[in-house]
């Protein structure tokens, strides 16, 4: 097992999907890691008690419990742990998924008191369900398995003899992404349901709660305000203290996250203003507009009218619902393909290989991490900052070579910013500036040594520059006169500025300061025009709009 420490973050055996980096990011300035443990190394990681507060997700909530030296009453009541802070070398243990789903039943109204609850699934979650559904009064509460150990019903039952259930909750991950398209019960034959829950959060909406809605279930809701809630109260063991609006940090994050996640479909009569509403919440958003109608055309060769006239509305819908699953399909099967060919273990790390059998690490594995692909972010960036792709001079071009790229350094730099990690990444932009351009070779960058004499001045400039506009300041551009800015400021940091920005149709400075409570004052200020004050939580994304 590689080295592991962290202060902060999320273990569990596969995190590839996880979004807790992501909403930790925009509660606190910490550094949280998602850090992947075997089984087998499980037990070690746990007795090292190298972190500060980690999470425990699948499948360790229950198995860390041995370990702990405290559990509180209702982690021990439920028989499982989430949260587990190091409290000078004693290990205390915690639920918060319990105030989590808590929270999620609350705030949409689903009242359990004396109703009959059915709970899919047989883990620590749905030990978790089952003592928020008796804490909050329900009837008669049954657990389903499809094993049906411990006493669990199955789901053939469940339907046979609980076809008259008021709420279910999922705790399953049926129908999670990227298997979609499955689910584990037939809400259609229960006529009565008044609710339907789903932990599972990646999509937003999955198999079961479309089939809640399509059944006309009155409230049919997703797992990711849950998983919001239950990181914000995890957030308050870590930093032992209590948010001062924790319902309010919940719906913001919420919100963001769904913002950032979701796509926008408008339907809408001929010549209502789609397309023309569409490209403008596009833009606003960030977002890539497609016209169905046009993907149709150029997919089938007739015009719109003609495939009417020829296939009927039937032919048509059929292959405007064929574009729209196109699409839909793209971007998951892209993350997929990429980690079907290239993921895997290389050197002792869990990142990238370059080819089927490669057992040598290459600089090149920075890329996905600049693209937006997260799911092997942790190895990855230990194994382009280990010993042996790091040099002092730079990224070696592969494990074992003498030749490093200042090109590759410098991406990989954007990479690491790309990912969260800012500390690590000004580290070696400090170290790299020093050495490389403020060092011996000044007073041009030489791209590849020993590599023959080749001299690149192309390049680099630009990169380095990208380094600091899109890593430390995290700008995107969304539109021709707006952009998202993602501040990722290293802790040690009051504030940072960048001057007399020349881009987007403007002249403009960006100021960022952290504040008292941790948040970030952003200054976005033009010549002649009033200052764009924002306030952020560090790794949070705002918009801004330089118009007039």
């Amino acid at each position: 097992m590689g080295k592991m420490h962290m202060k902060y973050g999320c273990i569990g055996e596969k995190l590839g999907h996880s979004f807790s980096a992501e909403i930790h990011s925009k509660l606190a300035d910490y550094d949280y890691r998602l850090t992947e443990v075997s089984k087998e190394d499980f037990p070690e990681f746990i007795k090292k008690r190298d972190f500060t507060a980690i999470n425990v997700t699948i499948p360790y909530k229950q198995d860390v419990i041995p370990y702990l030296d405290f559990i509180s009453d209702t982690a021990r009541a439920i028989g499982a742990v989430n949260t587990v802070v190091n409290k000078e070398g004693k290990l205390f243990g915690y639920n918060t998924d319990f105030s989590g789903m808590k929270a999620l039943i609350l705030k949409n109204g689903i009242d359990l008191s004396c109703k009959k609850v059915l709970i899919a699934g047989s883990g620590g979650t749905s030990k978790t369900a089952f003592a928020v559904a008796k804490s909050l009064g329900a009837g008669e509460i049954y657990r389903l398995s499809r094993t049906k150990k411990d006493g669990l019903i199955s789901y053939d039952t469940a339907l046979e003899c609980h076809w008259d259930a008021d709420i279910i909750i999922n705790t399953t991950p049926a129908g999670m992404y990227p298997n979609v398209g499955v689910c584990s019960l037939d809400v259609a034959k229960m006529p009565g349901l008044e609710a339907v829950l789903d932990v599972v959060y990646n999509p937003d909406k999955t198999e079961l709660i479309l089939r809640a809605e399509e059944a006309g279930v009155p409230v049919a809701v997703g797992g990711l305000e849950m998983l919001v809630a239950q990181a914000v109260y995890a957030a308050e063991y870590f930093l032992s203290r209590k948010f001062d609006d924790a319902a309010g940090e919940i719906g913001r994050i919420t919100a963001a996250l769904r913002r950032d996640m979701l796509n926008v479909a408008l339907i809408g009569m001929p010549s209502s203003g789609k397309s023309t509403v569409g490209r403008a919440l596009a833009e606003k958003l960030g977002k890539k507009f497609i016209d169905l109608d046009e993907e149709i055309v150029k997919a089938d060769g007739r015009s719109i009218p003609d495939i009417f006239a020829a296939e009927g509305e039937d032919g048509f819908r059929a292959k405007e619902s064929a574009q729209t699953a196109r699409y839909a399909a793209q971007a998951g099967a892209l993350a997929r393909a990429i980690d079907a060919h290239f993921g895997g273990e290389v050197g002792g790390y869990d990142t990238y290989r370059y080819y089927a059998g490669n057992t040598l690490l290459r600089s090149w594995i920075c890329m996905p991490l600049i693209v937006g692909l997260k799911e092997r972010s942790e190895g990855t960036v230990r194994a382009l900052l280990g010993p042996e792709l790091m040099t002092d001079d730079g990224l070696l071009t592969q494990q074992g070579s003498s030749t490093f790229w200042d090109r590759s350094t410098l991406y990989a730099l954007r990479g690491i910013y790309n990912v969260g990690q800012a500390d690590r990444a000004t580290e070696l932009l400090h170290r790299y500036s020093q050495r490389r351009l403020l060092g011996d070779h000044v007073p041009y960058p030489i791209e590849a040594w020993p590599e023959g004499s080749q001299r690149h001045l192309s390049a680099e400039s630009g990169l380095y520059c990208r380094i600091i506009t899109e890593g430390l300041f995290g700008i995107r551009p969304t539109g021709l006169r707006s952009f998202d800015l993602t501040p990722s400021m290293p802790a040690a940091w009051d504030g940072m500025s960048l001057r007399h920005i020349r881009a987007f149709g403007s002249d403009f400075d960006i100021t960022a300061r952290r504040e008292a409570d941790g948040r970030l004052r952003i200054t976005v200020a033009r010549p002649g025009a009033k200052p764009k004050i924002y306030r952020a939580a560090p790794g949070a994304t705002i918009r801004v709009k330089l118009t007039d």
